[in-house]
C-alpha cells in the first residue's frame, strides 16, 4: 500500500502516522499485557495494528527516503552505512527480546519500543525533509541550506 500511495500522500505522512500508529499499538499491547486481559482477540488486533502501521510506513517509505535524501557524492558510502545500521539494528532487537522479555516482563518490553519511537517521531516532524516530488538536487541544497 505504501508504495502504491508513496507519490500521492508524500513520504513524511506516512512515516508520521505509521510510527504513531506503531506507538500506540505498542503502548495498548503494553498496557494489555501489564493489565493481564485475557481477550485474545483485542491483542491480536492491536498486534495486527502495529504490523499493518509498519507496512504502511516504516518498512517500505525508509528505504525509499534513503535513496532520496544523500546527496550523489556520498550517497554509495551513506546509503551503506545506513543500511549497516538498519540490519544491526534488526539484529540487536531479535538478540534482546528475549533478554527484555525475562527482564521488563512482556508488558515493559512493549512500552520500551514505544518510549524508542519517540526519538523517530522527534526527528521524522523536525529533521525530515519531505522529497515528495522534489528533484535530487533540491533535496541536496535542503541539507546545504540547513547546514548553515
Amino acid at each position: 500500500m505504501a508504495l502504491w500511495k508513496i507519490d500521492n500522500l508524500g513520504r513524511k505522512p506516512l512515516l508520521i502516522y505509521g510510527v504513531i500508529g506503531i506507538t500506540i499499538s505498542l503502548i495498548v499491547v503494553g498496557l494489555l499485557f501489564f493489565l493481564q486481559v485475557e481477550n485474545t482477540y483485542l491483542l491480536m488486533t492491536f498486534i495486527l495494528l502495529f504490523i499493518a502501521c509498519f507496512a504502511f510506513s516504516y518498512g517500505p517509505v525508509l528505504w525509499v527516503l534513503m535513496a532520496e535524501i544523500y546527496p550523489l557524492k556520498v550517497r554509495g558510502k551513506a546509503l551503506s552505512m545506513a543500511t549497516m545500521a538498519i540490519w544491526l539494528g534488526a539484529t540487536f532487537i531479535g538478540q534482546m527480546t528475549p533478554w527484555f522479555l525475562e527482564n521488563f516482563k512482556a508488558y515493559g518490553t512493549f512500552w520500551f519500543f514505544a518510549i524508542c519511537m519517540i526519538p523517530a517521531i522527534y526527528i521524522i516532524i523536525k529533521v525530515l525533509p519531505e522529497t515528495k516530488g522534489k528533484t535530487l538536487e533540491e533535496i541536496e541544497n535542503y541539507w546545504l541550506s540547513k547546514k548553515k
